[in-house]
């Protein structure tokens, strides 16, 4: 990771030693910003929360211990490293004292900054796992519906900025090359997130309930520039990952929420863009579409019509559902004819290219609507028996064997699919046809009934249940408690112990 580093001193000479010192050096840094006085300090750090500030202690009005106690308010995260001359020992002890990770003599010593910040960089890249961890398994755990922002206390949840993007494929491909092609572009915007998570940025990738990839980024409010920057730069460089991967036959559409300042908003949008999803049939795939387009007059009732019936029929053409497939053809057909086609942004073009990428065949805009029924008549012939990806009872037999066995890993549905050689889409929809409830819940179900079993061991520490049933952070693991069964865990032992 490159460490984010900010310069305090007034003495322009000082600055510019200790600056191309550090560009020697073989620890990747990216030098954010150079203050000459406390006050510029303070303002540099609510507005970049570096990682490391190297801060000299006398500086004209706000001195250099004054804007690190109010820069550790401001940026609880940044590493503090005091410069200091020999007479200036006491004013160093001081900075210690108040949170300053250490102090350097000026001038600074390469083979002890090196040593120095290569420290740091660990320490900083563990951190900033386990910090990005939770936030992902927190905005998973609210979308989907398994915790509230009531129960959360944490600062990203509860102060950031928010932006989402859920990513949907489409593809005639079998359900193992669509899935071998979705893990693989899941790789590339984990590599691709790896270079921009900081201290002022989160980022999650995880998937939705209903089987699509999303990904969120949050930054601080104290940040809201320079977050939002780095969001709109991941955007970027994730559709130019994603184009880079696409071909006609797997089109890739993003659905984007607005900047959303608050968890709330931002869940709310998701979920927007989730019952929007079968609008890419008739906007057109293989582009980004915003929440705003959605609630524009680019829809009517007639559009979203044929974008149903497109994602039922499709749902019967993967599932192999022969029956469902034939009766949808004679709707679809009606509610295309009644569509005004030549109109934007809907039109021949937009519809044959979701049915060409979808379902495998090849229609011409030219071609009349009863050519194209006629064409897929013959492509259901042809494909349904072969397009099943796995037998169903079998898959969910294996699913439910997987979480009972792996129940204290952290699982999920998109790692399950992967091994199982089929998409998280196909898996999730699966899952919640034949059991009734999402395959998060069912995983949340099974760790908390464990759960409940190993509290009734009062010699079982909280802590160690929680790790025992797949939750690492306990504070997570007892609000997904509370949800489960009303009561704290504390309260549920006590609880059983008086009975």
């Amino acid at each position: 990771m490159m460490l984010r580093v900010l310069i305090a001193d007034d003495e322009y000479l000082a600055r510019s030693n200790l600056r191309g010192t550090l560009e020697k050096l073989s620890v990747p840094i990216k030098l954010v910003g150079e203050a000459t006085t406390g006050a510029e300090l303070v303002q540099m750090v609510e507005q970049q929360m570096p990682d490391v500030a190297f801060v000299d202690i006398r500086m004209p009005g706000m001195n250099g211990l004054e804007a690190i106690r109010i820069g550790k308010k401001l940026s609880p995260a940044t590493y503090w490293f005091i410069l200091t001359g020999f007479s200036e020992f006491e004013y160093a002890k001081e900075a210690v004292r108040l949170g300053a990770a250490d102090y350097l003599l000026k001038p600074a010593d390469p083979t002890e900054l090196e040593n120095l910040l290569r420290n740091v960089s660990e320490t900083v890249q563990r951190q900033l796992t386990r910090l990005n961890q939770q936030f992902e398994r927190d905005v998973m755990a609210l979308s989907h519906g398994l915790s509230s922002l009531r129960q959360e206390d944490d600062a990203y949840l509860l102060k950031a900025n928010f932006i989402g993007v859920v990513i949907y494929v489409d593809s005639w491909l079998p359900e193992a090359v669509v899935a071998e092609r979705e893990v693989e572009l899941g790789r590339n915007i984990d590599v691709l997130l790896e270079d921009y998570v900081a201290l002022n940025l989160r980022a999650a990738r995880f998937t939705l309930p209903n089987g699509h990839m999303v990904l969120v980024l949050a930054w601080m409010d104290t940040a809201r520039e320079t977050g939002k920057r780095q969001a709109e730069k991941i955007l970027r460089r994730l559709e130019e990952t994603i184009r880079a991967r696409e071909g006609n036959d797997f089109q890739i559409t993003l659905f984007q929420t607005d900047t959303c300042r608050s968890i709330d908003s931002l869940d709310s949008q998701l979920k927007r863009l989730q019952e929007m999803s079968a609008a890419r049939a008739v906007l057109g795939i293989g582009k980004k579409w915003t929440v705003r387009d959605f609630d524009s007059t680019l829809l009517n009732d007639e559009m979203l019509n044929v974008a149903a019936l497109l994602e039922a029929l499709h749902e019967a053409f993967r599932e192999a559902d022969t029956l469902e497939y034939r009766q949808l053809l004679p709707r679809l057909e009606r509610a295309i004819k009644a569509l005004p086609l030549r109109d934007a942004p809907t039109s021949k073009d937009t519809l044959a290219g979701f049915l060409n990428c979808a379902f495998g065949i090849h229609l011409c805009p030219v071609d009349s609507i009863r050519a194209w029924i006629e064409c897929l008549e013959a492509q259901g012939e042809h494909m349904l028996v072969q397009s099943r990806a796995t037998d169903q009872p079998e898959l969910i037999d294996r699913v439910l064997g997987f979480i009972a066995t792996h129940y204290p890993s952290d699982i999920g549905v998109g790692q399950i699919a992967e091994q199982l050689g089929i998409t998280p889409n196909y898996l999730s929809a699966t899952f919640k046809k034949k059991m009734g409830m999402s395959f998060v819940t069912y995983l949340t179900q099974v760790r908390m009934l464990k759960a409940k079993e190993l509290l009734s061991d009062p010699a079982r520490q909280i802590q160690k249940v929680a790790e025992a049933v797949g939750y690492y952070n306990t504070r997570y693991f007892a609000k997904l408690f509370i949800q489960f069964a009303g009561c704290t865990p504390s309260e549920y032992r006590k609880m059983i112990a008086g009975h």
